[in-house]
């Protein structure tokens, strides 16, 4: 009865020590949601760290505007605002998961979940998110805005002698 305790014993300790070496060979078992370094987008791979998110964001911002088809019924109720997509990148750079983070209406909601699915889709692949050195699962939250009007532009007033 004894033996057979400790070999139990035993074999909870081996367990527990072979499930703590898979998560250390994988070192990933969640999303990141402050990585040291984000996840990052091909064209933005060369720029330096501190760059990097804003070369991101240019990025999502460009690939938005060409692909954005603002829906009529919106466009017709006036309904206007931004949402949130937010999308897991894995440690390959591949997008996953995605969830509307953020939403307004679910006409805009559905139009911007359109737009990060056809980014997905593209087959792009990330620069995946680093934290202490290693790569990791992280969430990279997309914006898609829209405006049923356009903005009036304010022009600078002119020097006084007139140039």
């Amino acid at each position: 009865m004894i033996n057979a305790m400790k070999h139990g014993i035993l074999l909870v300790v081996v367990m527990i020590i072979a499930t703590g070496l898979s998560a250390q060979r994988n070192r990933v078992d969640y999303v990141m949601s402050n990585p040291e370094l984000p996840a990052s987008l091909p064209a933005c791979m060369d720029m330096p760290d501190m760059y990097r998110e804003n070369c991101n964001a240019r990025q999502i911002r460009d690939w938005v505007r060409n692909h954005l088809e603002y829906p009529e019924e919106a466009k017709a109720r006036g309904i206007e605002g931004r949402v949130e997509v937010a999308v897991t990148i894995d440690t390959l750079g591949k997008m996953g998961l995605m969830r509307v983070s953020k939403k307004v209406d679910p006409i805009l909601n559905k139009e911007a979940m359109r737009i990060v699915t056809a980014l997905k889709d593209s087959g792009v692949v990330w620069l995946p998110a680093m934290h202490k050195g290693l790569k990791v699962i992280s969430e990279y939250r997309i914006p898609v805005t829209f405006y049923a009007t356009q903005p009036k532009v304010r022009r600078a007033p002119t020097d006084q002698d007139g140039k």
